[in-house]
């Protein structure tokens, strides 16, 4: 390629200028006085070009063939720099151009140029940074990011680097003929150190209303405002200032908020237990005074055998002596309840069934005779992506608002292996002060989908008619659906034909099934697969009988794959 020399010393406007009314320049490119910019787009042959005007150029971008100059929207003049020519002043409304904000002009600006071969008087110019990555401005026009190499005339140029998070720095370079040019800088971080500590470890720190993980974050000089906050504490706020290169750390404990209960029972042997998420546990007999305890929402339970059991939420409030009198009815211990995080359960009270199907599938027969001996609580409908959220802090699910533009929140969540569930269970037994959840058992589940003692024997959870009871592959138009739309089974149960697969406790083998105890039977001791009943969304409605069943290995994650849990009576 030929190198030529530009000796020409007067820069020119050819042609008109013109408007280009398909351009969009963004509302957010504002000046200095918060104004939406205009821009002047400067077609040209010269490779270099600089530029000024009369407020101030706010940017300029490069492009092959030409340079967009954006300035304030009242702008009367601009004045175009290139080395070897003398500068152009344009009188913008000379021209016709009349700024307003969001409008981009455009003009030709030329100058002739003589074949004289000046190759050998350009010279190397290399540029660097540590960190890389800093964009380059040769004097004020962007040329590149770091490392990079530019052919120079021997002359001064002000280079400077910009990198975010990192203190702009500006210096003059003079290109030397007949020698290696290299400049390269070390850039300095334009941060602070701040460091803390909270008591409690699980309390929310929160930077300029953001919240914040870890226990350290540069922050750019500035005062920010930092809060520290735990439901059923006192919150802490406090204001620092970040300096450059300095650190800061600071130690925040939070101070519990108290209140006074009174527990009062009838009979007065009756067990309470007494707990809440994120609260101690407290179990006791007849009447109890607890003072000072952490200021919250408890789930107390009372119960008897003989006696109908009594579930309530008490809210005690900060500085408060709240007293409760539970009077126990004789009766059935069956009621249904919801736990502290609102999963519902149904009461499932002990009795027989026959396991199986002869009409069905070879791994379903034969039919065979099974007790369950002890009483259960079964979820009211699968677990929803709500409810994994609050325990788990995050959301598997394949169906999510992002993903089709609406709340999924009270969907089954989905895409949960069988290993997964049991973090959530360890989970939620920490949150409800006891080892009580768990999967079922095949044997639970289908004595549950089939109606347990209140059973008509229906071919689906709840029916003969497998619309009125599942979404399945005809109907769930290839998606879940939110749980408890269809109609519930004998016992008041949701979904269990349909919508997803359910995980349940059981080791899969073959040879199991026809040989178990005739009495609670727990699956197989060991295996490579775990059991699945009930079909889904995406299955026909052959797997939505009851009696269907399938195994997958414990890891595997399926948009058609959820769960609901077992609650053990106290």
């Amino acid at each position: 390629m030929d190198l030529y020399a530009q000796n020409t010393t007067q820069l020119q406007i050819e042609g008109k200028a013109t408007l280009d009314q398909s351009a969009i320049i963004p509302s957010s490119k504002k000046d200095v006085n918060g104004r939406q910019v205009a821009g002047i787009k400067v077609l040209t042959n010269l490779p270099s070009l600089s530029f000024d005007s009369g407020n101030g150029v706010v940017e300029v971008q490069q492009q092959a063939g030409a340079f967009i100059v954006f300035v304030s929207p009242n702008e009367r003049k601009l004045t175009i720099v290139a080395s070897g020519y003398l500068p152009l002043d344009i009188i913008l409304s000379e021209i016709g151009i009349r700024l307003q904000s969001g409008q981009l002009w455009e003009i030709t600006v030329t100058a002739e140029q003589q074949k004289e071969d000046l190759s050998a008087d350009l010279e190397t110019l290399i540029i660097s940074s540590e960190p890389k990555g800093a964009t380059i401005y040769i004097n004020g026009i962007e040329s590149g990011k770091t490392d990079a190499s530019f052919f120079k005339l021997p002359n001064s140029y002000k280079i400077r680097w910009v990198l975010n998070g990192y203190l702009s720095q500006e210096q003059d370079v003079e290109v030397k003929a007949g020698q290696a040019n290299k400049v390269e800088i070390n850039l300095q971080k334009n941060t602070g150190l701040f460091t803390w500590n909270v008591k409690p470890n699980d309390a929310q720190i929160l930077i300029n209303k953001l919240s914040k993980e870890g226990n350290r974050l540069e922050l750019a000089p500035s005062d920010y405002l930092v809060e520290v906050m735990k439901e059923g504490y006192e919150p802490i706020q406090e204001r620092i200032t970040i300096e450059l290169g300095q650190s800061l750390s600071r130690s925040y404990e939070l101070t519990r908020n108290t209140a006074n209960l009174l527990i009062n029972v009838k009979p007065v042997d009756a067990k309470v237990s007494i707990s809440g998420k994120g609260l101690p546990s407290y179990e006791f007999e007849g009447i109890k005074s607890l003072k000072q305890i952490p200021a919250g929402t408890y789930s107390v339970i009372v119960q008897k055998n003989g006696f109908k059991t009594i579930l309530e939420d008490v809210l005690v409030r900060k500085d408060e002596s709240v007293q409760r009198t539970f009077i126990l009815e004789k009766g059935r211990n069956d009621i249904d309840f919801t736990n502290s995080i609102g999963m519902q359960f149904v009461y499932v009270s002990p009795g027989s069934f026959d396991m199986g199907s002869n009409d069905g599938e070879n791994y379903e027969r034969l039919v065979h005779k099974v007790e369950i001996t002890k009483g259960f609580y079964i979820g009211k409908y699968e677990v929803t992506q709500a409810q994994w959220r609050e325990v788990m802090g995050t959301n598997p699910s394949y169906f999510q608002g992002s993903r089709v533009g609406r709340n999924y929140l009270n969907h089954p969540v989905e895409q949960v292996s069988w290993d997964d569930i049991q973090l959530f269970i360890q989970k939620l037994n920490q949150i409800e002060g006891k080892g009580l959840y768990r999967l079922p058992t095949e044997a639970e589940w289908e004595y549950a989908a089939k109606g347990g003692n209140q059973s008509q024997n229906y071919r689906y959870a709840g029916s003969n008619t497998i619309t009125k009871v599942a979404w399945f592959g005809d109907n769930a138009n290839k998606q879940t659906s939110p749980v408890g739309l269809k109609a519930p089974n004998e016992l008041g149960i949701y979904d269990m034909s349909g919508n997803v697969w359910e995980w349940c406790q059981d080791w899969h083998n073959t040879n199991y099934y026809n040989q178990s105890p005739r009495q609670d039977p727990q699956g197989a001791r060991r295996g490579e697969f775990k059991m699945i009943r009930g079909g889904s969304w995406f299955n026909i409605s052959i797997y939505a009988r009851v009696a269907n069943r399938s195994y997958y290995q414990p890891n595997g994650r399926f948009s058609s794959y959820g769960f609901r849990l077992i609650r053990i009576p106290d």
